[in-house]
């Protein structure tokens, strides 16, 4: 469908499904910024944390479809909690723009956890029950961690109450619990500062900034290997037209296809490039 005549009648919300200081968080201002080139308003973070992840997405779902609200959320997480915790809203019917990135969670401890390898924290869970932090039930954080104690066969409860994942970075760094899954890109600071330490990641690959940790599958969970990721998905509310949906498709394909967008995240975060698969040749 054409895209012309219609135009945002003002700035723009981009719902952040997590509060300041995580992961999701950063990305939302990132597309944030580089999407008000292209829709011609301001993209104005409005972070809506809570349930890991199922408030914002609640909000939207109940939002005008009328091209003036989006949001940036976990796709496979909200998934999976649609289907295992029961919710109000329904994924299939948003109406997708675009998936943002797909990346590996790894799991972190304290650097004065007394588990420094993938089999001492499950040595440690086959006796005695462990605590790992999140964000609320439905964050792709807590259902990656589900998905290894299950994997390994051990008992991981979960503390929940923080709004983000640089939230839970500073209680795994307080002791308030034993382990917390996160993308390693959000624990860069504190593993250069020696504050965490990670003890697998997932993927097919190790991480080449933390050479040194295995991946789940050489440590023998190969279904945490392959389930613990994050997808970061942009979408609007149920019904939005499609010559509003198209405006918005086209105003994110040119945001991500955006050189000087695409240079920065190559100068300011590599791996971020590498999430959104960027060439070296334009």
């Amino acid at each position: 469908p054409t895209t012309a005549g219609w135009k945002p009648s003002g700035p723009i919300s981009l719902i952040v499904c997590q509060g300041p200081g995580g992961g999701f968080d950063a990305w939302g201002r990132v597309i944030g910024m580089a999407l008000t080139k292209y829709v011609g308003v301001p993209v104005v973070i409005k972070n809506v944390p809570g349930l890991g992840g199922a408030t914002g997405v609640e909000t939207i779902w109940r939002s005008k479809p009328d091209g003036q609200t989006i949001v940036i959320f976990e796709g496979g997480a909200m998934l999976a909690t649609q289907y295992l915790l029961g919710v109000s809203f329904d994924v299939h019917r948003l109406t997708f723009i675009g998936n943002v990135n797909n990346g590996p969670f790894a799991i972190f401890v304290s650097n004065t956890s007394p588990y420094n390898s993938l089999q001492d924290f499950v040595s440690a869970g086959r006796t005695k029950t462990l605590l790992g932090g999140t964000t609320g039930l439905a964050s792709g954080l807590w259902q990656s961690m589900a998905i290894f104690a299950k994997e390994a066969r051990i008992d991981v409860r979960p503390v929940p109450g923080y709004q983000s994942g640089g939230a839970m970075l500073v209680g795994l760094g307080a002791g308030d619990f034993d382990a917390m899954f996160i993308p390693p890109q959000a624990a860069l600071a504190m593993i250069k500062r020696g504050s965490v330490k990670a003890l697998a990641v997932a993927g097919t690959a190790r991480d080449p900034r933390i050479p040194d940790t295995p991946t789940f599958a050489e440590a023998g969970f190969p279904q945490t290997g392959i389930f613990a990721t994050v997808m970061r998905t942009l979408a609007a509310p149920p019904s939005t037209p499609p010559h509003i949906t198209a405006f918005l498709e086209k105003a994110f394909l040119s945001a991500m296809g955006d050189l000087k967008f695409l240079e920065s995240l190559r100068v300011n975060s590599p791996k971020l490039a590498s999430f959104l698969a960027v060439s070296d040749t334009p």
